[in-house]
């Protein structure tokens, strides 16, 4: 639960850039802040590592955890995906990956709760 909170707080405020950016047609601008606003949340990681006094943060981690990473990267590689192979028309007016990362989220979060 504490991802799925986390994720959402953290993203709310770039949610809302998106859409401001994709209103006025910006849409590298709506597509950049979405990567770099999540690369930015990875260096966190690195930061809480520096201040972890109990040695490498990463030995914390569980199974739940790296779930969570791998649907984030499958996330990250579907929108790259996106990016590299462009259609002008997509099911309900979406592109193929929007399409992808609707399910794949919830997909995967449902799947967490129900294995850990």
């Amino acid at each position: 639960m504490g991802a799925v909170f986390t994720a959402l707080s953290t993203s709310l405020p770039e949610l809302m850039v998106t859409i401001s950016a994709v209103r006025q047609n910006a849409l590298a601008l709506a597509v950049g802040n979405i990567v770099g606003g999540n690369t930015f949340d990875v260096l966190f990681i690195s930061f809480s590592d520096v201040a972890y006094r109990e040695g490498s943060i990463f030995h914390t981690f569980n199974e739940s955890h790296f779930f969570i990473f791998i649907i984030t990267i499958i996330m990250t590689s579907i929108l790259a995906l996106g990016l590299l192979f462009r259609q002008r028309h997509g099911f309900a007016g979406i592109g193929w990956e929007s399409l992808w990362i609707i399910l794949v989220f919830p997909g995967g979060y449902t799947a967490l709760f129900i294995m850990f």
